[in-house]
């Protein structure tokens, strides 16, 4: 009986999350997390079917198709984490590598060393086996840390909440289940302990559809947009005076300066800043509105023929950028142009000698 439920549970997630996919199949041709979504949902019902009591059954074509997606599903999560956290992220040739990379290793553990009975085999396969809990642990936990960290920028309250409970909640059970196999320590788990994962995955799964379908897709995927000004009351009005001083005192030029920070700087609550910001000034979100400042400072300081030898790196931390990475690629996103070119276009700079390499920190 305890048998029979467990593969109705699984099958039952399976099939909710196999629904999810088909609907996320309509927005993978414009969004990279709608595809990352697709395929952290097909990770989860390999999952499902590869730690169920039906694993030895299948054939191996089968389960050589399911351990590509029980392998791949931290990778993914972290993924999927990083597209809704992270304004311009973008999957590279780095992702694939790593994504072949734990693939591989994950096969030469299952297929070859797991069962290996010679004691060298013996030996790589537990070396082999922890080096993927290891990660498995490592993305959970980068995935928990991107949503920690990027949750706030957010402006808009029901989808920062909705996304970080979601990640909170999936990462989170996610890196339970790791620790428990790394307590087993390869062990078969008891028949009941299995069925408790079965119905505990099959609750998040049934919880995040109902949400999803509910509130639609764009809460968890949606690009973080601009919505139109409008119209300020009275309240908002004296609100929006304290931030223009506030920005005519170049506040924003504070490093690490967070909304929660500026808020209690005006004297307002939190979420009534956030609302002004997005709702009423029409910012996709606090880092945007940032930049828009910082970045027009930093366009009149590279114009400034006074400043013409101030390195770009200086300009760069006297905005409140911590180094000059994200401020090259947020100058370079606002204005089309890197700063140092930008610099020269204006000043009529032109390079002495012909194809000579410039960096960005002078």
């Amino acid at each position: 009986m305890v048998k029979l439920f467990d593969i109705g549970f699984r099958f039952a997630a399976s099939g909710l999350l196999a629904l999810l996919g088909v609907l996320l199949f309509r927005q993978a041709r414009e969004r990279v997390a709608a595809l990352i979504a697709i395929a952290f949902a097909l990770g989860l019902i390999a999952y499902l079917m590869c730690s169920g009591p039906s694993w030895a059954d299948f054939p191996n074509w089968l389960q050589g198709l399911l351990v590509v997606g029980c392998i791949a599903n931290p990778l993914l999560f972290w993924l999927l984490a990083r597209t809704i956290f992270e304004d311009g992220f973008r999957l590279n040739a780095w992702h694939a590598g790593l994504f072949v990379g734990i693939e591989a290793l994950g096969f030469w553990y299952v297929f070859v060393l797991r069962d290996g009975t010679s004691s060298g085999a013996s030996a790589l396969g537990t070396v082999a086996g922890a080096a993927l809990q290891f990660l498995a642990v490592a993305f959970v936990l980068g995935a928990l840390i991107t949503a920690f960290r990027g949750r706030a920028p957010d402006l808009v309250e029901n989808r920062r909440k909705f996304r970080t409970l979601f990640v909170s909640v999936a990462g989170g059970y996610m890196l339970f289940v790791v620790l428990v196999e790394i307590f087993l320590r390869g062990a078969a788990p008891h028949p009941i302990a299995s069925l408790l994962n079965a119905g505990a995955i099959l609750a998040i799964v049934f919880m995040v559809s109902v949400s999803l379908l509910v509130l639609k897709f764009n809460l968890l995927l949606e690009p973080v947009r601009p919505l139109p000004a409008v119209e300020l009351d009275v309240a908002e009005q004296a609100l929006m005076q304290r931030l223009d001083q506030a920005i005519a005192n170049k506040l924003y030029r504070r490093e690490a300066l967070t909304v929660a920070a500026l808020a209690r700087e005006l004297q307002t609550q939190e979420h009534k800043l956030r609302a002004l910001v997005n709702h009423k000034m029409g910012f996709r979100n606090f880092n945007d509105f940032l930049n828009r400042h910082r970045i027009a400072d930093a366009c009149a300081q590279l114009a400034d023929p006074a400043r013409a030898s101030t390195p770009v790196l200086t300009v760069a931390l006297s905005l409140g950028y911590g180094s000059i990475g994200p401020f090259n690629r947020a100058f370079k996103q606002a204005t089309g142009l890197t700063p140092t070119l930008y610099r020269r276009q204006k000043l009529g700079i032109v390079s002495a000698t012909p194809g000579a390499s410039f960096t960005e920190s002078n």
